[in-house]
């Protein structure tokens, strides 16, 4: 009831993703049906002008909606925690989405967002023992991000495929006592258009989260030369991998822990010759040092595709050009459709 009051009428999110995800991305996704993140990402105070600068956008690119579409904001847990009230003290957003983990220890993260009354909370997990935790924390919306997904998530080892892990949780969100009290469930990770949109739906999800395919758009923000790699990409060209945290983390303000820190990224030059020996890789840079000769050659290649880390997900094979965000959504929706009603003449209804 809450989104379709929002005039949100497409079942596609636009994932909150740091550094990619502002005003302009959220607004257009908004315009478009569809539910737009503005990515709070490693909130802090030092992040506060950003974030200030994005919402204002936001709400300037939106005044004239009616209705009036939510303010969303996604949080990476692990390091936002202590700043979290903060926010939501400052820009009381209706919609929340924590990940690294969708559910922090003792459920704290949700019950900062409970005491602060917003409307919707949302926990992305890579698991069934996190999706467990999720519903147990008494959630709205669990996002089941699977291994195919860009960006950061479970280890692979540790993770699930998209489609089995949002099938086991539509089960399980059936299956428990909450049954029609329970919360919505949205797939995430290779899903890049309509098509996949109506995979999820036959699955019993309510929606999807995307990424990859909202990276590649014109409102997006980030490198024009990381959305050419993307366009550019195909499956194969993605992996996920803990090779780009084991580099980053070395001069980074809020290095990944464990077990978040593997991410799906471009298969480079970079991610070829570690990914198979992280090991060895961790060992090399304790031993050289911050400063020693490996992380020197990785930083003066900064910005080359080719060597350092280009976030992706496996649905990049439907990403044929950079797009404006509104019209996108507009054309999910109709794929979605398309496929629903291509679906009809293979099965018989039901007795």
């Amino acid at each position: 009831e809450n989104f379709w009051k929002w005039g949100v009428r497409v079942p596609v999110m636009s994932a909150p993703m740091a550094g990619v995800s502002g005003g302009r991305l959220a607004a257009a996704v908004c315009k478009g049906g569809g539910l737009g993140f503005i990515a709070a990402g490693h909130a802090s105070a030092s992040s506060e002008a950003n974030l200030d600068a994005e919402i204002n956008l936001f709400r300037k690119a939106t005044s004239q909606l009616d209705p009036k579409p939510p303010l969303c904001l996604g949080f990476i847990t692990y390091s936002s925690l202590p700043c979290i009230a903060s926010v939501l003290v400052k820009y009381k957003p209706d919609v929340v989405q924590f990940t690294a983990p969708g559910v922090s220890q003792g459920a704290g993260n949700i019950a900062i967002a409970r005491e602060h009354h917003i409307s919707i909370v949302m926990a992305q997990v890579g698991s069934i023992a996190e999706a467990e935790d999720a519903i147990c924390a008494g959630v709205d919306v669990i996002i089941a991000q699977g291994t195919e997904a860009g960006g950061h998530g479970l280890r692979p080892e540790l993770g699930t495929a998209t489609m089995p892990l949002a099938a086991a949780v539509c089960s399980m969100v059936k299956n428990s006592q909450l049954q029609d009290q329970g919360p919505l469930v949205l797939a995430a990770g290779g899903i890049s258009d309509g098509r996949g949109v109506a995979a999820a739906l036959s699955l019993g999800c309510d929606g999807v989260s995307m990424g990859t395919r909202f990276f590649a758009s014109h409102q997006a923000m980030g490198r024009s030369e990381e959305k050419q790699a993307i366009v550019q990409a195909n499956a194969d060209s993605a992996i996920r991998t803990r090779v780009f945290d084991l580099l980053n983390n070395t001069s980074s303000a809020n290095p990944w822990p464990p077990p978040y820190d593997a991410a799906g990224a471009l298969h480079n030059e970079t991610s070829r010759a570690w990914h198979n020996q992280p090991e060895a890789l961790a060992q090399t840079l304790e031993a050289q040092g911050r400063e020693g000769e490996l992380i020197k050659a990785y930083r003066q290649h900064s910005g080359n595709t080719s060597v350092t880390a280009v976030w992706m997900g496996q649905g990049v094979s439907d990403v044929h050009e950079i797009d404006d965000a509104e019209a996108l959504v507009r054309r999910i929706n109709d794929e979605a459709g398309e496929a629903i009603e291509r679906l009809r003449g293979f099965v018989s209804a039901p007795k």
